[in-house]
């Protein structure tokens, strides 16, 4: 931390003007000191502020919720900056793994359609994925983005139970499937799939 008297001889350290002029310096070289340390953060967005944030979203015409946090708000700068064209298989790859924890790639050559199954866990973002992968994959390929999530239940009876919910998301629809049910001991015992949001 910068200290005005620090600077000075030390015979004058006790001199009282040169104290209240140390009192009046400081807090105005700290908030110097801080600006110009946020301005050099301010190069780079996974540690830019949120006026940097704003002006990026501005130049990249995009509308972002005032509910995101400045982290959402950056990871979806990032991924619009990441959008590349030419695009191949490894580079699909390179770019979900950044993204999530446990992402999967198929592609079906005869069907024109790229498969991407993606385990979702507290901290996946997938509010942009869609469009980015829609930029970056050839237009005659089809999107399929199954997620995924793992559900864990325990029934009264004492058994216990771990499902996965598949949710395909295809543009703007969601369809969850398969339907929420388990069946103990020839009953039917239905369980309830929160929603993600």
């Amino acid at each position: 931390m910068y200290k005005y008297i620090d600077y000075l001889p030390t015979y004058l350290h006790d001199v009282k003007e040169l104290q209240a002029l140390d009192g009046c310096v400081n807090p105005q070289m700290d908030t110097l000191m801080q600006s110009s340390e946020q301005a050099y953060k301010n190069q780079f967005l996974s540690t830019a502020d949120l006026k940097t944030v704003r002006r990026w979203e501005k130049g990249y015409k995009i509308v972002a919720p005032e509910s995101f946090s400045l982290e959402n708000r950056r990871l979806k700068l990032i991924l619009k900056q990441s959008e590349k064209v030419p695009f191949t298989y490894n580079m699909l790859t390179d770019y979900l793994s950044q993204l999530f924890a446990h992402a999967g790639v198929s592609v079906d050559y005869d069907n024109y359609q790229v498969n991407v199954v993606i385990q979702m866990d507290e901290g996946t973002q997938i509010d942009n994925l869609y469009s980015a992968l829609r930029a970056m994959l050839p237009a005659n390929m089809l999107i399929r983005i199954t997620l995924q999530s793992t559900m864990t239940a325990q029934t009264y009876i004492g058994a216990s139970m771990t499902s996965f919910a598949e949710e395909t998301l295809n543009g703007d629809f969601i369809t969850v499937l398969p339907a929420n049910h388990i069946k103990v001991g020839g009953a039917l015992t239905d369980y309830k799939m929160e929603a993600i949001s």
